[in-house]
């Protein structure tokens, strides 16, 4: 089943033309792992980019910061044990009306083991949305239960998933042409 799989992408046909042209035949694999996986990361990035783009389409409602703050709760346990890892998360909640409903939803948690823990990063979260603010939200208008606060953040995360697809192909292409 995995070799129909892969004859289907052209995986086959892929590896049988760089054995022959690349100067370690037997590391034609890898080249092709590589580039493959950089190739799927680097579409994830376009439809993170995507989904981002769309996002800042949407109209933009006011909302009210109802939850900035740290939250106390312990991991799941192992069979058999009392409780699991205590730990420290920060969250933030925002609610919102879209055509007269009212919806709540969570900007971002940050989960740590202990209260200190992501400081500088909980630090700017927390300043940015203080309890009671009054923030911009952005409502899908198809599904508005699904809404965001900033709608540039994943289109930030895309530039680093293109730069992780960069990094395999890179190596792909490192392998490639490294000499017997």
């Amino acid at each position: 089943m995995a070799s129909c799989s892969a004859r289907a992408f052209g995986l086959n046909q892929t590896y049988a033309y760089l054995a022959h042209h690349i100067g370690r035949p037997d590391l034609a694999g890898l080249v092709v792992g590589f580039a493959a996986f950089g190739f799927v990361i680097a579409l994830m990035g376009y439809a993170v980019r995507r989904q981002a783009s769309m996002t800042t389409r949407w109209p933009v409602v006011p909302g009210t910061i109802k939850l900035s703050g740290i939250e106390e709760y312990h991991e799941a346990s192992e069979p058999g044990e009392r409780r699991g890892t205590e730990m420290f998360g920060k969250r933030v909640t925002y609610s919102y009306f879209y055509r007269n409903v009212s919806y709540t939803n969570e900007c971002a948690r940050v989960a740590a083991g202990t209260p200190s823990g992501s400081d500088e990063m909980l630090k700017k979260l927390m300043s940015r949305y203080q309890d009671g603010a009054t923030v911009e939200v952005r409502v899908n208008p198809d599904n508005p239960a699904e809404a965001t606060l900033d709608a540039s953040g994943a289109g930030h995360i895309a530039w680093v998933l293109w730069g992780i697809a960069a990094i395999f192909a890179a190596l792909a292409l490192f392998v490639a042409t490294r000499g017997s």
